[in-house]
């Protein structure tokens, strides 16, 4: 299948291209690029957006509780793996002495 390039959506926000599967808009797939500020690759997904809604539904997962829910999982993911370093830090200096 042939698709218009002008009807692609593409993001780099991985929580944003679940939300998108959710809604129902298909994905296509995923492309490397360059990110020139800091000059490394990142991954970009590609979507169909058939009937041009992707930005509507994009500033609705803004707004969302998804969003909301999965920065706070990240926030309490980042707080659990430092607790985990400070604890095996810990416990490799009272093996050393």
């Amino acid at each position: 299948m042939d698709i218009d390039t002008s009807k692609t959506f593409e993001t780099t926000n991985l929580d944003l291209g679940a939300y998108l599967m959710l809604e129902g808009i298909q994905y296509l797939g995923s492309r490397i690029a360059v990110d020139t500020s800091r000059n490394e690759p990142k991954a970009v997904l590609l979507f169909f957006d058939q009937k041009g809604n992707c930005r509507d539904i994009e500033r609705l997962f803004m707004l969302s509780r998804e969003k909301k829910y999965r920065e706070l999982n990240k926030f309490l993911l980042k707080d659990i793996h430092l607790e985990i370093k400070k604890f095996n830090a810990k416990l490799s200096k009272q093996v050393k002495d």
